[in-house]
């Protein structure tokens, strides 16, 4: 009976604990995973301790215990960057996947810190004159760098060529020796070693061409590595004369702009962009080639396509200055599989959009400035993600009130005799309210001087003065200002209105025609005319001069009261204030025209010839261009002249050339020139009326690159003397005088009937003219 009792307790008992254990609740599966590992000595392969361990996005942070172990728990599923560092040693850094409920591994290697080789640059380029340069070997590393440079050219030395450095700089420089070496380029490689790693450096130099265009691409390597997107390379013409060229490659992953382009004394900077999109990952090579009229040269490109994700930014700096308050940067993946990334900022006035993605993206910026005080500011963007770590330095300022920045006031343009227009950079000034333009007769301009016109739009920022005296010089000064009064001047210009012309009058009449006249002064002239007639003004009366022939004279030349030169149909006299005399070797045939820039500087139109005296003896140069009717020489290296066939020839101190053809509709008859450069320089010729015959432009003007025409009707022009390039006179058949005053060809009320053969002025103010009849005329403004 007790058997059965005890039976009964346990059976009762056991049956209240199942009904118990049947009540619990479930368990519940887990949310979070844990990573564990070590960290090993890369060198020795030993566990290290105390190595911090950094999760990015971030978890926790544990050291390893002494046995280079550590474990992270409770951690987020997801896919997490793992870093280690340790002071001594180079960090390192992998990706890993965490799964709820399991443990993830990742063990890293560190390498301990040593020496490492860093260079300042890449490449030399001593171009065409540098004979010595210099570049910085540097240890970026811990303890001692032992290095060599090594360079295999006879024409390269370098000094020192080894040495050891531990935290110093070491200079190292690199002469170069051009003697015995044909024109050319010349590429070099010169090698820097290490007891840790190595480096090279590109050289080049060139030998110009002094007879042909040449072609000089630097540097001729480009590697972009993992991330770099954007290089660069010059293309230089070191020849002579315009270099053609046109850039082909040879991958579709590379682009190059531009593409073609011509250069004569600069640089063209050619653009590279590649595309690691869709590439596998691995070593990419390609070829860019430079063709040209002066050679051919290839550029090879590389990069690295890494077998991980790795990040790349761009740009890695974002300067907001005083007013800019938004900008962006690019997020990209260079290697393969998917980058994971997250933005984060370490400043309150910074903030940015998105925060967190994957692959590419724009991440816009934003800075705000509220209630911060006057100064700089700087701040720091990081970007974490399982392929790197890349950082954004953010900088901007806080300006203080300060008046608003100067603008850069243009010099005037469209000049005329009464007007120019003023025109200036826009401003950018937060509070900008307006453009207040002033003007003075002298240089002493401020906001106390004339105020010519205010303008309330900061994008109407060019004006044109009107009412203008002429022949006056004007100053010129803008101010910007802003809201609350404060005002910046800009630089001041100048210029000079042009000046209307004065009046011709006549001044003698002498009795017979008169073809040339000289004016050293105006109590001291000389002109001639025909049957060898000269004449002189001592500022009182004309005077005939005894000539030495009857012969029709063309022109003279006074150089000084003692230097006189004739020239006519019987050829050169020269007088030193006596006698006419025929000097040894100067010309005894007709000659048409003579001028001079200097006292041993003396040039002669004749027969197909022009003769020259140095001031001792004369040359002659001949031309396959029938009679050269006029000569004007502004400098020695500066002569110009014109041929009854319409040859337009220059001298530019060494040697003769034919300039231009003449304009589509000139007889081809040439008589007379004046000009300042190679592309602005004035003919005249025969008038015939061009409506009638189809042809006979009396005046044409070469811009550079086209020809101006100006049809005068039956009007032959037969001089021409300027004082600047918007103040030119031109005389002609029929009494006819023109002016050029920069924009328009006026023709001046005739004074006279009969034909004025030559002009000159001595300043802009006074000028002379002669012609048919014996006709002396005067001009004043």
């Amino acid at each position: 009976m007790r058997m059965n009792s005890i039976f009964m307790k346990v059976l009762l008992t056991g049956f209240i604990l199942g009904i118990l254990i049947s009540c619990q609740p479930p368990t519940e599966a887990p949310t979070t995973g844990t990573i564990e590992g070590t960290i090993y000595d890369g060198d020795s392969s030993e566990p290290l301790r105390g190595v911090t361990i950094t999760t990015s996005p971030v978890t926790s942070s544990k050291t390893t215990d002494a046995n280079g172990g550590y474990k992270i728990e409770g951690v987020e599923p997801g896919t997490y960057t793992l870093q280690a560092a340790k002071t001594g040693y180079h960090s390192s850094s992998t990706s890993i996947q965490v799964v709820a409920g399991e443990t993830s591994s990742a063990d890293l290697q560190l390498d301990p810190l040593g020496p490492e080789l860093s260079v300042s640059t890449a490449a030399l380029n001593f171009g065409t004159n540098s004979t010595s340069l210099t570049f910085t070997i540097t240890n970026s590393g811990i303890g001692t760098l032992s290095w060599n440079v090594i360079s295999t050219a006879n024409w390269i030395s370098v000094n020192p060529s080894n040495g050891s450095t531990e935290s110093e700089s070491d200079v190292v420089t690199v002469t170069i020796d051009r003697s015995a070496m044909d024109f050319g380029n010349y590429y070099e490689t010169i090698t820097i070693s290490s007891n840790k790693n190595s480096k090279t450096l590109d050289v080049l130099m060139t030998i110009p061409n002094p007879n042909s265009p040449q072609l000089s691409v630097f540097p001729t390597t480009l590697d972009f590595g993992s991330n770099s997107n954007t290089e660069a390379f010059n293309v230089t013409n070191t020849g002579t004369g315009m270099l053609t060229w046109n850039i082909t490659d040879n991958k579709s992953w590379i682009s190059v702009s531009p593409q073609s382009g011509t250069t004569q004394t600069e640089s063209d900077e050619i653009t590279i962009n590649i595309d690691r999109l869709g590439l596998s990952p691995g070593t990419y090579m390609g070829t860019i080639t430079v063709s040209s009229d002066g050679g051919n040269q290839d550029v090879i490109v590389t990069t690295n396509i890494p077998d991980e994700p790795s990040l790349s930014v761009t740009p890695t700096v974002l300067e907001f200055g005083s007013t800019v308050t938004a900008q962006s940067f690019t997020i990209a993946n260079a290697g393969s599989g998917t980058l994971n990334w997250d933005v984060s900022d370490n400043q309150d006035w910074i903030s940015s959009s998105p925060t967190s993605g994957a692959d590419y993206g724009t991440v816009n910026v934003y800075v705000s400035r509220d209630g911060l005080s006057p100064g700089d500011y700087t701040g720091l963007l990081t970007v974490s993600s399982n392929g790197g770590i890349g950082h954004v330095s953010v900088s901007m300022n806080v300006p203080t009130n300060q008046p608003p920045i100067a603008v850069i006031l243009n010099n005037p343009t469209n000049i005329t005799t009464s007007s120019m227009t003023l025109r200036w950079e826009v401003s950018y000034a937060d509070d900008f309210k307006s453009y207040k333009l002033y003007r003075s007769t002298n240089s002493s301009l401020d906001e106390n001087s004339q105020l010519v016109t205010e303008l309330t739009n900061r994008y109407t920022h060019e004006y044109t003065d009107t009412n203008l005296s002429d022949g006056a010089t004007y100053y010129y000064r803008v101010y910007v200002e802003d809201t609350i009064g404060q005002a910046t001047g800009s630089n001041i210009v100048t210029a000079t209105t042009i000046n209307a012309p004065g009046s011709w009058g006549l001044f003698a009449t002498l009795g017979t025609s008169l073809r040339g006249i000289s004016v050293l002064r105006d109590d001291f002239v000389y002109t001639v005319g025909d049957s060898g007639k000269i004449y002189k003004w001592n500022g009182q009366v004309w005077t005939q001069v005894e000539s030495p022939t009857t012969d029709a004279l063309k022109g003279v030349s006074v150089i000084s009261e003692d230097d006189i030169w004739i020239a006519g149909i019987g050829g050169v006299w020269h007088s030193s204030g006596t006698i006419w005399q025929q000097t040894n070797g100067a010309p005894t045939t007709s000659c048409f025209g003579i001028d001079f820039s200097g006292a041993n500087d003396m040039w002669v139109a004749g027969e197909d010839v022009i003769h020259h005296f140095n001031g001792s003896a004369w040359s002659i140069m001949t031309f396959n261009t029938g009679n050269i009717t006029d000569i004007k020489a502004f400098a020695s290296d500066d002569v110009w002249a014109v041929s009854e066939e319409g040859e337009v020839l220059h001298f530019n101190g060494t040697t003769w050339s034919e300039l231009t053809d003449l304009p589509v509709g000139s007889d081809g008859f040439c008589s007379a020139i004046w000009g300042t450069t190679l592309n602005n320089y004035w003919i005249g010729g025969r008038g015939v009326n061009p409506d009638w015959y189809g042809y006979g432009y009396s005046i044409s003007h070469w811009n550079g690159t086209s020809w101006d025409n100006y049809n005068r009707g039956y009007t032959s022009i037969y001089d021409i003397d300027g004082f600047a390039g918007n103040d030119i006179w031109f005389c002609g058949s029929g009494g006819h005088l023109y002016h050029w005053n920069g924009t328009d060809l006026s023709d001046i009320d005739n004074l006279v009937t009969e034909t004025i053969y030559s002009i000159t002025f001595t300043s802009a103010s006074s000028g002379w003219a002669v012609g048919a009849g014996g006709i002396v005329m005067r001009y004043s403004d």
